[in-house]
């Protein structure tokens, strides 16, 4: 990837520099956002602007490669992913409202959800907690 690749690839990096032996990786992102850590790449809050923060990730060991895509798949696609869910949690809460105001008592209970595509999520089904809670097990 090109120098300009990386720029154009992402809209949160500003800029990479090398200062003695650490490479830095400039970034502007959402403060709500979780940083996880990992091992060789540190972070340093440098300051706020308009509501997002600037963030310095910077290393000795790894290379500009590396600490790229550890920030893309680690920082961004995470949190962007996380905020796409938030979103349509409150779009489908919201249909469910309209739902549930629309639709009588009798008619809810009978009320079923199916997924078009086997999904698998890792859910606990509400019987297991409840045996979990009372102390039972399978």
């Amino acid at each position: 990837m090109t120098i300009e690749e990386y720029f154009n690839s992402c809209q949160y990096i500003n800029s990479f520099k090398r200062t003695g032996k650490y490479k830095i990786i400039e970034t502007i992102i959402k403060p709500t956002w979780e940083i996880p850590k990992t091992e060789g790449i540190q972070s340093n809050v440098r300051e706020k602007k308009e509501g997002l923060v600037e963030y310095w990730f910077f290393s000795e060991t790894k290379t500009f490669d590396e600490m790229y895509e550890w920030f893309i798949g680690s920082v961004v696609r995470p949190n962007i992913e996380n905020e796409q869910k938030e979103r349509l949690l409150k779009e489908k809460v919201q249909e469910l409202k309209e739902i549930f105001q629309s639709t009588s008592l009798d008619d809810l209970k009978n009320l079923s959800f199916s997924q078009e595509e086997d999904t698998k999520l890792n859910i606990t089904p509400i019987e297991e907690i409840k045996e979990e809670e009372n102390g039972a097990t399978k």
